[in-house]
């Protein structure tokens, strides 16, 4: 997994999530925007809370960046809940302190910034082009209003106003910028080879070994916090499906709100991005203005705009569609693309307008005027909004009623299932940190494990899931966090310890197949020894991702062989095997010469101040952690 999420990370998003400032908070809540009452704090900063809530949130959004950056081979259980906790927790600490610096700074971000940050995220597109839709699907998706996202916006531009202030104050002397060179971009060769665990002869496991191994590593086994739960949820969706609209009933509504079925001017264009950073300076501006118009010459002198797109445009979202972007309305786009498309003419070329990405040479390619959608354009749409509107009332009166009835019937759900016809739901066991089902919503774990709820095992008043979803809980049965009893956990502790002992045996194995090598055993000879065979290290950069972590690390921590000779380590992986690595030949990096390198270094810079800003931050700041219990730790 590990190096899956290598394999994807961009930019400050590593994968120990270490840094979590640097994550577009707005998008997916880790601010402060749920309500519910006071929250036990986890830690505060300056005398300011950081409570479970927003802690379960942040935790909700690492494990989905995790996934996303792993890929489809994803495994959950590959993740240390508790670990991956106390990095979120540290980050939340990070990102309060820079809020708290940022308000002394009085730093803060305009309307015109804020609008044109989400119509930029990625997250809120299709087609690279902003989606009204897909905007409206992740506000309700994370029960946000318009205006609470937009503030949430402003607090994460005044956020990364700070960080990159601080990030982008440092700088390189061209001697030391030849000696980053040398080191980021060296590359090692050499050969190397695996001692795979299963080539160990692993005995059984004694009782005695079996009893010690679980004393030893008792808290390997603790279980978490867990709680049974009931619950029934009542949702407008559910009500709308069993409403019916008749043709006369749409047509009505139709004509009575026609004006909001006007679908607005929408232009399609064509571009060609040449990326060009904010910082640049003025020989990467001067190469990104040459590339634009030796681009719009190739055009003028008869080549097609898709082909000319494909081969030079930096916008990989677009290049391969010939620089398509679709057909999209005034206000989607940055605002100097926008204004140089809506005044256009169809076939004009015009260019380089430059915007937060870099420079765009863009052509119009057609006009779709302002028109009214006919009404069988929109027939099922129009369908779908006139149950939901008839829904609503229900919905309101429903949700007024379970609320009463789980307040006056707080030991049983079943009075308000049977009145409004509600199912009763069961969970399996469940923890803090399940984001399964319902559970997917930080307000639902929140609930469970209230002194109400948990303590005097009422029903929760109605939980919001989700815009118009609501859920009433209670819970059927609890257990403290425990170790089990070995009998409980034998078969993970048996399981646990041959991997232990298969693991150490291949790591003496490899260290004694690397003391061979280093008094003159032919390499090949030994990895065949070791039941495999020799694989080449052939030119290895640092930030290799065709190898595993372990071995680069390894390569790269040899010491720099004599002319001729070789350096000889071991590895051992995370998977249990081991391995001996065998380097034999150094290249240094070569001293940048283009500024899209000089650029990478100063980020590379930047991100250590802003690192050791944050420790500076740490240490004059008054942090207090507690634990689950509201303890001080």
């Amino acid at each position: 997994m590990l190096q899956a999420i290598r394999d994807r990370a961009q930019g400050w998003i590593a994968w120990t999530i270490v840094v979590l400032i640097s994550i577009p908070f707005a998008l997916w809540g880790i601010q402060q925007y749920i309500g519910g009452g006071s929250q036990a704090p986890v830690a505060t900063v300056n005398g300011e809370d950081i409570d479970d809530g927003q802690v379960q949130r942040a935790f909700t959004v690492a494990r989905q960046e995790l996934a996303r950056l792993a890929g489809p081979g994803f495994d959950p259980t590959s993740i240390a809940d508790r670990e991956l906790r106390a990095q979120v927790v540290d980050g939340l600490i990070d990102q309060e302190l820079v809020r708290q610096k940022a308000g002394e700074l009085g730093l803060g971000a305009g309307s015109g910034a804020i609008q044109q940050y989400i119509q930029e995220l990625p997250e809120l597109q299709v087609g690279g082009q902003f989606d009204y839709d897909r905007y409206q699907q992740a506000l309700r998706s994370q029960g946000l209003s318009p205006d609470g996202f937009a503030l949430q916006v402003r607090d994460d531009l005044v956020h990364q106003q700070l960080a990159r202030g601080i990030a982008g104050t440092d700088f390189l002397t061209p001697g030391e910028q030849r000696a980053v060179a040398r080191l980021t971009g060296q590359t090692r060769s050499g050969h190397f080879f695996r001692v795979s665990k299963s080539t160990a002869a692993v005995g059984e496991a004694g009782d005695g070994d079996v009893i010690a191994y679980y004393e030893a590593n008792r808290e390997r086994w603790r279980q978490a916090e867990r709680v049974k739960l009931a619950y029934v949820e009542l949702q407008i969706d559910d009500i709308a499906s069993t409403i019916k609209v008749d043709d006369g009933e749409l047509q009505r509504h139709y004509e009575s709100a026609k004006s909001s079925f006007t679908q607005p001017e929408q232009r399609r264009a064509r571009h060609i991005l040449i990326r060009l950073d904010a910082n640049a300076d003025e020989t990467a501006r001067t190469a990104a203005s040459d590339r634009i118009e030796a681009a719009r010459k190739r055009i003028a002198e008869g080549e097609s705009f898709d082909d000319v797109a494909r081969e030079v445009s930096d916008d990989k979202g677009s290049a391969p569609a010939g620089g398509d972007l679709g057909s999209f309305r005034r206000g989607v786009m940055a605002p100097a693309f926008d204004d140089a498309v809506f005044g256009m003419q169809t076939g004009e070329l015009r260019g380089p307008i430059e915007t937060r990405f870099g420079l765009h040479l863009i052509r119009l390619d057609s006009v779709e005027p302002e028109r009214v959608r006919a009404l069988n354009e929109i027939r099922d749409q129009l369908r779908t909004l006139v149950a939901r509107e008839k829904a609503e009332k229900i919905y309101f009166e429903q949700a007024e009623r379970l609320a009463q009835l789980a307040y006056e019937q707080p030991d049983s759900l079943e009075p308000a299932a049977e009145e409004l016809g509600l199912t009763r739901h069961t969970t399996d066991w469940v923890t803090r940190e399940t984001r399964d089902g319902i559970l997917a919503s930080p307000r639902v774990s929140n609930a469970a494990f209230s002194d109400e709820v948990l303590g005097a095992r009422h029903n929760s008043d109605p939980v919001e899931v989700a815009p118009e979803h609501l859920v009433v809980l209670r819970v059927t049965d609890h257990q403290d966090s425990r170790i089990p009893l070995l009998d409980e956990v034998r078969a993970q502790v048996v399981q646990a310890l041959r991997a232990d002992r298969a693991a150490d045996l291949v790591a003496a194995r490899a260290d004694e197949l690397a003391n061979r090598a280093r008094n003159g055993a032919a390499f090949a000879e030994l990895a065949v020894a070791a039941g495999g065979s020799a694989e080449k290290l052939d030119a290895v950069a640092r930030h290799d991702t065709n190898h595993p972590p372990e071995l680069i690390a390894t390569l790269f921590g040899l010491a720099k062989p004599a002319a001729g000779g070789s350096s000889v380590g071991t590895v051992q992986f995370a998977n249990g095997d081991s391995g001996v690595v065998s380097l034999e030949s150094v290249r240094d990096g070569e001293t940048p010469g283009t500024a899209a390198d000089t650029v990478e270094y100063r980020r590379a810079m930047g991100r250590a101040q802003l690192t050791a800003y944050l420790r500076t931050l740490r240490s004059v700041a008054e942090i207090e952690r507690f634990d689950s219990k509201g303890d001080s730790e």
